[in-house]
């Protein structure tokens, strides 16, 4: 099975060339190629156990493909470890909300968690230098949620616009499992936005996302 998008192999933010994947004895993946360029925004569907999860599990380095070669950038790339698919460039947002983000810790904190993980923002830290930061992440998806409020407050949807905004600030090609429903379209509509402006982003969806998926394949980014 082959997804090639309009876009050279050299070209490609992210190509996934033959990929193998057995979960005995079923065959989840048999050859499959997939390449997005920069800023482009792809769609996958398919029934469940098509293997949509599965390739974007190999794709953020947290399974590991029977066969198949990764490209990010045209450059081969050996992804052994989630750690390794970060540091590659590729952040995926999990469909899961326990997943998302840190309950008891503010919107703003989750939205700023990988800088102060990783110790880009310093060990001390005040609460306006996390706001002012955190602001600047969410404008950039125009995400609408109070700043301060708890993480473990929001519903689904917006927990879920939070990880996109943070996976959106290491400006690496995002990788989000979305339904068909109207909360997966909104979250949709800004995944198209914000292709525009990154790497490339892929988004599984299921099959009940027919009309969601045809409302944007006839409106790409320009």
């Amino acid at each position: 099975m082959s997804l090639l998008v309009s876009t050279s192999k050299s070209s490609a933010a992210l190509r996934l060339a033959g990929m193998d994947k057995s979960y005995r004895p079923m065959r989840v993946l048999d050859g499959f190629d997939l390449s997005v360029g920069r800023g482009e925004v792809v769609a996958l569907m398919g029934a469940n156990g098509a293997g949509k999860s599965t390739l974007a599990k190999i794709a953020s380095g947290v399974v590991q493909a029977d066969k198949g070669r990764i490209f990010v950038a045209g450059r081969e790339v050996n992804l052994g470890s989630p750690r390794a698919a970060r540091e590659a460039g590729i952040v995926i947002v999990h469909q899961s909300t326990d997943e998302l983000g840190v309950p008891g810790l503010s919107v703003a904190d989750n939205l700023v968690l990988d800088g102060l993980c990783a110790g880009g923002i310093g060990a001390f830290v005040r609460k306006r230098q996390i706001q002012q930061r955190a602001r600047v992440v969410a404008a950039r998806i125009g995400l609408d949620v109070p700043l301060d409020r708890d993480f473990g407050e929001l519903g689904p949807a917006h927990r879920q616009l939070v990880a996109i905004a943070r996976a959106v600030a290491v400006d690496g090609i995002v990788l989000t499992k979305l339904d068909g429903s109207a909360k997966g379209g909104v979250a949709l509509a800004i995944a198209r936005d914000v292709g525009i402006r990154s790497p490339g982003v892929v988004v599984p969806l299921g099959i009940d996302a027919d009309q969601v998926f045809c409302r944007f394949a006839h409106s790409p980014p320009q």
